[in-house]
């Protein structure tokens, strides 16, 4: 992991250099920015324009207008990328088992165009998600098979570095670092953009940290959870540390009983609303009611407010079929008065009543029976498989990152879904030294 980090030095600098040369002016850094991306396809370095790509998403969730390129250029970089690996469809399609799996879903994505407000809006995010389904699964498959678990170590310095990039940002401009109430976001547009952006990474971490038990030394084992429960704590993300304690309490679980675990979840779900009463009260005897805005959890945090509207529009108007992708955007926007008034800001905040939203019940249904089949083959193959599941599917109700294909938290879970469909039992004869990501 820190080897990776210092080995790697190289590809600090090309971030350094797209985001000054964006700062300074937005058609020359689409020449350059463009321009690398044809070059690493040149010269094979497909890692450097996975991650490339990563960056730009992470530097377009920015509201900042400094980052105002990255939102301006990441659609015709992906798309570019898609076209490129397409054209070297022998060399680099060796995992077609994603896309075909949502075939389904984005034909009828295709289908809802059609009744769209803005239908170039909706064939343009239709199309960007089956690129990004090509575009990174090939990727990790074809760089894991050259450099073995090496190239899981790099995934992971780069996470690493994107922290560090934070930290150094609440340090030096706490008022972009910072959100309301103090909360931290670093480098991301808000506090819920970093807390998405810890749960797919620490989820990663810990699938690769099980797939290659000693990948990572016991220094970066501590090191790594330190920085991501400190994060986690300090950006208020209730999502992110559940998530996390979800994955963690299941692959503990596993390691004794499968079906006590199973139980135990099952308990859960059903007792809810008891647990979640007594979890309040325990919290705010120990004071902690500020530190995880337990009076917003009890408001409901805006999230029923947009899940009960939403639910009205579905019944009302893409009950079977939706409005095309992009619709939910449109009808939060159009409504953000009226939904300001009753307590909430932004989008809907659920992946599932999005994707019903914008494709209606066919749709959904296509989109939920494709990643299931993808997620039933990692269950079998993986024995972290379930609760990593689990832990994302819990995420993608309460957030809109699983719907959309330009962020970075799509990418990091592709490479996560990846890992897990892999048949890799054992790494060694892949064990090879650390190369730099970028010459």
């Amino acid at each position: 992991m820190f080897d990776s980090i210092k080995n790697n030095s190289g590809y600090i600098v090309i971030m350094a250099l797209w985001s000054v040369v964006g700062m300074l002016s937005t058609p020359l850094a689409f020449v350059v920015i463009l321009g690398n991306l044809i070059l690493f396809f040149a010269k094979e370095r497909y890692f450097e324009a996975l991650l490339g790509m990563l960056f730009l998403f992470i530097l377009s969730d920015n509201t900042q207008e400094l980052w105002q390129f990255a939102k301006d250029i990441k659609p015709y970089y992906l798309l570019l990328f898609g076209v490129l690996v397409i054209t070297k469809y022998d060399q680099l399609i060796n995992m077609s088992i994603v896309i075909k799996a949502l075939t389904g879903f984005l034909v009828v994505s295709l289908i809802c165009v059609q009744f769209s407000h803005d239908a170039f809006v909706a064939a343009q995010k239709t199309i960007s998600y089956g690129l990004i389904l090509i575009v990174v699964p090939n990727i990790v498959i074809y760089e894991f098979n050259r450099l073995g678990k090496v190239f899981f170590s790099n995934v992971i310095a780069f996470t690493i570095i994107i922290h560090l990039i934070s930290l150094s940002v609440i340090i030096t401009f706490p008022e972009v670092g910072t959100s309301h109430g103090g909360r931290w976001q670093g480098a991301f547009g808000n506090p819920n953009g970093l807390g998405l952006f810890l749960i797919v990474s620490y989820l990663l971490y810990a699938a690769i940290k099980k797939e290659f038990p000693n990948i990572f030394t016991r220094n970066e084992n501590v090191f790594y959870m330190l920085l991501t429960f400190g994060f986690i704590w300090l950006s208020g993300s209730r999502t992110a540390l559940i998530s996390v304690l979800i994955f963690e309490f299941i692959t503990f679980g596993f390691k004794y009983s499968k079906q006590l675990t199973v139980i135990a979840l099952g308990a859960f779900i059903i007792y809810f609303d008891f647990l979640y009463d007594f979890l309040l009260k325990l919290l705010y005897d120990l004071g902690l009611s500020d530190d995880l805005r337990l009076d917003n959890i009890q408001e409901g945090s805006g999230r029923v407010i947009a899940w009960l509207f939403s639910w009205e529009d579905i019944k009302q108007n893409t009950l079977i079929l939706g409005k095309g992708m992009g619709y939910d955007e449109f009808i939060m926007k159009a409504n953000a008065r009226t939904l300001g008034e009753l307590g909430h800001e932004g989008g809907v905040h659920n992946s599932y009543l999005i994707i019903w939203l914008n494709t209606g019940l066919i749709g959904l249904l296509a989109f939920v029976f494709g990643y299931f089949r993808l997620f039933i083959q990692g269950i079998k193959r993986k024995s972290y498989g379930f609760a990593f599941v689990f832990a994302i599917l819990f995420s993608a109700n309460f957030e809109p990152w699983l719907t959309s294909s330009l962020n970075p938290f799509m990418t990091i879970f592709l490479i996560g879904l990846s890992l897990m469909l892999t048949n890799n039992n054992s790494d060694e004869e892949k064990a090879v030294e650390a190369e730099p990501i970028a010459a």
